[in-house]
C-alpha cells in the first residue's frame, strides 16, 4: 500500500496513530466487536458456516416448500453470494423446518469453538478481550459498554479473566430470566466497576422453550448441548434477523444499544464491517452528526467501512488499521493519510496485536 506521499514519514504516522489510540481509549469510547474480533481467536467465519450449513443440513427431511429453498440456498452459495445474501433468498422463516435445522447447526459450529477458547482460558491465556476491559475501566470510567452481534461468549470470558461483572439483561443465578435494562438491578446497587454487554443478535446460552415465551438464560457448558424441550436465541444471518428484531430481547436490546450509540463520547470497533444494518445505522448517524473519534481494527476494509468513514463529518478524528496484503504489517489510515500508510512489522490491525502493543 503506497503511502499518500513520497516524503511521509511511516515513523511519525506510527506515533500519530498511537496518539489518536490514546486520546480515543480515554474518553471510554463505546466498543463494537464484530465477527473479526472472534474470528482471530478461532471462532468460525461466514464463509466457514456456510460450508458447516451444506454439509449438515439432512436434505432428506426437507418437504415442500423448503425442498426448493434448500436448491436457491445451494445455487446462491455456489454462486459465491455468502451467506446472508444466500439464506435470503431462499426466503426462510421461523415457522420452517430448514430454518430450525440451520439455526442448530450455526448454534453447534460455533459453540465448538467458543469451548476451544474457553479451555485456553482456563489454562491460562489472557483473552485481548480482558486487557482492553481492564485498561478502560483503570481509569475513572465505571462502566464499559459493549455492543456486539456475535453469538459467542468470548466477551463474557474476558470480563471475568478481568475480574469484572457483566450485565447482558438477565438477572439470576442458573435459572436466568430476561430482566431487561431496568434501574435498581443488582449491578446498579453494587456497582463498583461493570461491562454492559448488549448482544443484539442473541447468545449461544439464551434460550426460550416456545417463539412467544420470554427467553431463560442457562448454563451451557462450553461444547454442550441445547436444554431438552428448548430452543436457542440466535438470529442466524438473514433479514429475519429484522422481523424478529421486534420481539424482546431483541427490541429491548436494540433500544437500549441504540441511546449507549448515540451518547457515546467515542468509538472503538473490532473486527466490525459495518454490515450489521441495526448497529450501523445509529453508529453512522453519530459519525456524521457528532464527530467523535473512531478508532476501527480489522482485516480489512469492507466497502460499508469504507463508506462510513468517507460519509462521516469532516470533523472526525480517526485511525482506521488494517492488514497489510502480505501480512508484513498494517496499514495505517487517519484523517491526515485518508489512502493508508504501510508500516512494516507493526501487527496492531488484530484485536491480539492491538492489546500487546497499546494495553
Amino acid at each position: 500500500m503506497a503511502a499518500d506521499a513520497l516524503d511521509v514519514d511511516p515513523k511519525a504516522v506510527a506515533e500519530h496513530a498511537e496518539e489518536l489510540v490514546r486520546d480515543c481509549l480515554a474518553l471510554n469510547p463505546v466498543v463494537v466487536l464484530g465477527s473479526g474480533a472472534s474470528a482471530g481467536l478461532g471462532l468460525p467465519t461466514m464463509p466457514e458456516l456456510a460450508d458447516r450449513i451444506l454439509e449438515a443440513v439432512d436434505v432428506k427431511t426437507l418437504k415442500d416448500p423448503d425442498k426448493p429453498r434448500w436448491d436457491i440456498f445451494q445455487k446462491a452459495l455456489a454462486a459465491d453470494e455468502g451467506l446472508e445474501p444466500a439464506l435470503n433468498k431462499a426466503n426462510l422463516d421461523e415457522d420452517s423446518p430448514l430454518f430450525h435445522q440451520i439455526v442448530d447447526i450455526v448454534w453447534k459450529a460455533v459453540i465448538e469453538k467458543d469451548a476451544a477458547v474457553f479451555e485456553g482460558c482456563r489454562i491460562g491465556s489472557e483473552l485481548p478481550h480482558a486487557r482492553l476491559f481492564s485498561y478502560l475501566l483503570g481509569s475513572a470510567a465505571r462502566h464499559v459498554s459493549v455492543v456486539t452481534p456475535n453469538y459467542d461468549r468470548l466477551a463474557e470470558y474476558g470480563a471475568d479473566q478481568a475480574g469484572i461483572p457483566c450485565r447482558t439483561g438477565f438477572s439470576g443465578s442458573y435459572f436466568r430470566q430476561w430482566s431487561g435494562w431496568t434501574s435498581g438491578s443488582q449491578y446498579e446497587r453494587h456497582d463498583r466497576r461493570r461491562l454492559d454487554l448488549y448482544k443484539v443478535h442473541g447468545s449461544l446460552d439464551w434460550f426460550r422453550e416456545q417463539a412467544d415465551h420470554d427467553p431463560t438464560s442457562l448454563p451451557v457448558s462450553p461444547g454442550g448441548s441445547v436444554p431438552t424441550g428448548m430452543r436457542p436465541v440466535i438470529v442466524p444471518p438473514s433479514r429475519d434477523k429484522y422481523r424478529q428484531s421486534q420481539f424482546d430481547p431483541y427490541r429491548s436490546l436494540m433500544t437500549e444499544a441504540d441511546r449507549v450509540l448515540k451518547s457515546a463520547d467515542a468509538f472503538f470497533c473490532v473486527g466490525y464491517g459495518f454490515n450489521d444494518v441495526h448497529v450501523q445505522l445509529y453508529l453512522n448517524q453519530a459519525l456524521r452528526q457528532r464527530p467523535k473519534p473512531l478508532v476501527m481494527i480489522s482485516w480489512g476494509l469492507t466497502e460499508n467501512a469504507q463508506a462510513a468513514i468517507t460519509q462521516a463529518s469532516k470533523d472526525l478524528r480517526y485511525c482506521v488499521m488494517t492488514r497489510a496484503d502480505d501480512g508484513s504489517g498494517t496499514v495505517v489510515r487517519t484523517h491526515e493519510h485518508r489512502d493508508g500508510v504501510f508500516i512494516e512489522g507493526l501487527d496492531t490491525w488484530s484485536f491480539d496485536g492491538f492489546a500487546r502493543e497499546y494495553l
